[in-house]
């Protein structure tokens, strides 16, 4: 199994590759220490809750990670040209597989390639196991897109058999050696984290599938990262890697911040003098205490004049929420960029309190296009790479990891913009349309609203059932209340053909957030309810 490659490169006239096996169990590895150590326990009820117990679900998120790219053994990925177009290192490596009894392969020239990429093939491949397309759709997605058609995945190998076995018979031995070596991957992932076979792997609902989603994608990137885990010589077959040793130098290179566990004791009054230097006023302290007699704690709205300590409540409330609910972290949007970078300095110095008291350091980040004239910001300090175990004096820190445009939005604490989070909650709803749906759902027509697509689940003499969940979002209050009901009126449309345009969605959202919410409202209101007249046949007479 040492002679099929994930990642191959050549730097100052070397060569250098990292065999598949090596990769997956990289991927496996950081994606089982993201679980210990990066997702917040209340993360981890969910999936936990759902799959029955806490050594299940983290086996499972390891399969997943071991599994990820086991579409990457196949005829059509293996000999995919080096992104360096280096002939040297490209023919080296089919060498490896002829050397193995992969007879021919350094001639073979698929022309269909591109239809099986290694994402869809790694569903594809699952799912011929028997696993089911809960499971498997998240390897599909695991690069950022869905697998659009479910028949493209039924399809791939009566189709292509060429692009996953080399030769499309079945009785090739060349093929069958490529079914041998497939069939080993996922039986050896079942064996090491204690699945018997693939039914006992459980389907999982759509907002499990997301958060999933997203953790794969995160270990992937992580295990990817040269700088953590780097490829070995072309010469070396892996086998003598200290496994322990490599998996605790590459985490350990990453892992900037440890997760942020709230002090389960609010005393509000000691809580304020020490964060603010000031007593609970009035409305902070009645706020304080009605969220310490919630027991299961939701949207809190607090309409307050100016002056009164909002934003100092909204920071108190943030530690007693997290501590409540076991979540970790805090995302502070604001209208604009200029609010942005005068509500980061408070930020900065509660998160400065924070970490004095728990010793540890914790990442800050300012999300929006100008950030980094943003002299408070640039001046933090960049994170060093710390000890999972040692202790530390804690600060705040900004973590290089975080400051991609795909990442940031993944950081600890955050104060954004309302761009950012209108985007964010476009792409999340995109995300739980999408998972494990066969259809592609997205489109682009700017002129369809949300309220359009919607319209699609009136049906004709009963429609008060849904016409009352329209009219419950239409009224929300809040934005975090619009993204509840939005949520629940997506999962409605899974159970149809119907397309949302998502950027149409993120730009509504954002003009709802500044001041035109009753504007968006009518918008969506007038679509839902327009009429459609009935295309009746007439007769010329």
């Amino acid at each position: 199994m040492n002679s099929f490659w994930a990642k191959k490169t050549e730097k100052d006239g070397r060569l250098y590759w990292l065999p598949l096996n090596q990769h997956l169990e990289d991927t496996a590895n950081v994606i089982g220490l993201l679980w210990e150590h990066w997702l917040s326990q209340g993360q981890k009820e969910l999936i936990i809750t759902e799959v029955g117990n806490e050594e299940l679900a983290k086996n499972l998120t390891q399969l997943l990670g071991f599994y990820h790219d086991i579409g990457k053994l196949t005829a059509a990925f293996q000999t995919k040209k080096s992104y360096h177009q280096s002939d040297d290192l490209d023919t080296r490596l089919l060498e490896k597989l002829e050397t193995a009894n992969f007879s021919g392969i350094l001639s073979l020239n698929l022309t269909n390639a591109n239809r099986s990429l290694h994402a869809l093939a790694g569903q594809t491949l699952l799912e011929s196991y028997g696993v089911n397309q809960s499971f498997s759709s998240i390897v599909g997605g695991h690069h950022g897109k869905p697998v659009d058609n479910g028949q493209i995945v039924r399809n791939q190998l009566k189709s292509y058999p060429a692009n996953y076995f080399q030769e499309e018979k079945e009785t090739h031995p060349i093929h069958q050696k490529w079914e041998l070596c497939q069939k080993e991957i996922f039986d050896t992932g079942l064996a090491k984290f204690g699945f018997e076979d693939a039914q006992a792997i459980p389907e999982f609902s759509q907002g499990i599938c997301v958060i999933l989603e997203g953790l794969l994608i995160m270990a992937d990137w992580i295990a990817s990262n040269e700088a953590y885990f780097p490829l070995i010589d072309l010469d070396d077959d892996g086998s003598t890697l200290n496994q322990e040793a490599r998996l605790e130098n590459g985490f350990k290179a990453w892992f900037k911040t440890r997760l942020w566990q709230p002090e389960p004791n609010f005393d509000v009054t000691e809580l304020y003098k020490k964060r603010f230097s000031f007593a609970p006023r009035d409305v902070q302290e009645k706020l304080s205490t009605a969220i310490e007699n919630s027991s299961q704690p939701g949207i809190i709205i607090v309409e307050a004049p100016m002056g009164v300590g909002k934003t100092e409540a909204a920071l108190v409330a943030v530690e007693q929420l997290a501590f409540k609910t076991g979540r970790s972290g805090m995302f502070f949007g604001l209208p604009t960029q200029a609010t942005s970078n005068g509500i980061f300095s408070r930020v900065n110095t509660w998160l400065e309190s924070i970490t004095e008291d728990s010793h540890q350091n914790q990442s800050l980040k300012l999300l929006h296009g100008k950030a980094t004239l943003n002299d408070e910001f640039d001046n933090i300090s960049k994170a060093q790479g710390i000890e999972i175990d040692d202790g530390i004096d804690g600060s705040v820190v900004t973590n290089e990891w975080f400051q991609g445009r795909k990442t940031g939005i993944l950081d600890d604490f955050i104060v954004g913009t309302k761009e950012e989070l209108a985007i964010f909650t476009s792409l999340q709803l995109y995300a739980l349309h999408q998972q494990g749906k066969s259809e592609p759902i997205a489109t682009f027509d700017s002129k369809d609203n949300i309220g359009q697509a919607l319209k699609s689940l009136r049906k004709e003499g009963d429609s008060k059932a849904i016409d009352r969940r329209f009219n419950a979002m239409i009224t929300s209050t809040t934005f975090e209340e619009l993204a509840v009901h939005l949520r629940h009126l997506i999962k409605l449309l899974r159970k149809n053909t119907t397309k949302v345009s998502y950027a149409q969605l993120a730009d509504d959202l954002f003009w709802y957030q500044n001041g035109f919410s009753d504007r968006v409202k009518l918008r969506w209101g007038q679509s839902y309810y327009s009429y459609t007249p009935k295309l009746k046949e007439t007769v010329d007479k």
